[in-house]
Order: C-alpha cells, then sequence, then structure tokens
C-alpha cells in the first residue's frame, strides 16, 4: 500500500514498531504511524485505501495518532507531503521551513534522504 503511492518504505524495518494498520472488519483500509524522536514525533507513512478515500478513515487514523502521540508526551509532530497539504491543514498543522524545525527531525531519514527536498513541512504543536 505505501509503494502503491509513492510513500518512502527504505526505512520500514527499522520503524516497523511504529506504524499501525487500521482496518474494518478483517478488511486492511490504511497505515500510518509516528516514529519518535525525542520530545518530537515524526507523522509518517499515512495512507487509505484508495477505494475508501474521502470517507473520515484518514481523519479517524490520524487524529487517532495525534492523541497517541499526546499519551505518550510528545510535544510537536512533524510531517513531510508533496500532495497533502491542505488535508493536514485541516488537522491543525501548519507550514514550517524545514530548515527552522528541530535538529533531531532534520536528522531522520524521511528529512535526510527519504522525501524529496521540495516536499512541504508542517508542524503540530501538541502541548
Amino acid at each position: 500500500m505505501l509503494q502503491a503511492n509513492d510513500l518512502p518504505t527504505e526505512d520500514i524495518p527499522e520503524i516497523i514498531d511504529a506504524l499501525v494498520i487500521a482496518s474494518k472488519g478483517t478488511t486492511i483500509i490504511g497505515i500510518g504511524g509516528v516514529e519518535r524522536h525525542g520530545d518530537f514525533g515524526l507523522l509518517r507513512s499515512i495512507v487509505i485505501e484508495s477505494s475508501l478515500r474521502g470517507k473520515g478513515y484518514g481523519t479517524t487514523l490520524c487524529n487517532e495518532l495525534i492523541e497517541q502521540a499526546k499519551n505518550d508526551k510528545i510535544n510537536e509532530l512533524f510531517l513531510l507531503t508533496i500532495h497533502a497539504e491542505a488535508f493536514f491543514n485541516r488537522l491543525g498543522f501548519e507550514r514550517v521551513p524545514r530548515d527552522e524545525i528541530p535538529q533531531e527531525m532534520q536528522d531522520t531519514a524521511e528529512f535526510k534522504t527519504l522525501c524529496p527536498i521540495s516536499s512541504i513541512c508542517l508542524q503540530l504543536n501538541l502541548v
């Protein structure tokens, strides 16, 4: 599902524990996760099965991941996106220059090598 939606998969073995699979009954409908780096989190690999998009599943998945991040005492969430800025803006994320984010986030594989430099960086304060 990640590959089919052009999302990075090269580092999945290293962060597999950060991902959750969203399901409806026995059907997998999506994937997403929060990769923790100190007090910060990287919301990543958010994807919903294409035939189910626009039905609220992505919002529900993201809201659950945000709540889990809050419960885990993560102070800020960051993400990189090319096409979904408006979706994440509706969840409260705001654009931030990549070079102004914490070094812990800049040092992640997503920021360093997996996502293009043209990706939009978004931030959500959780405290």
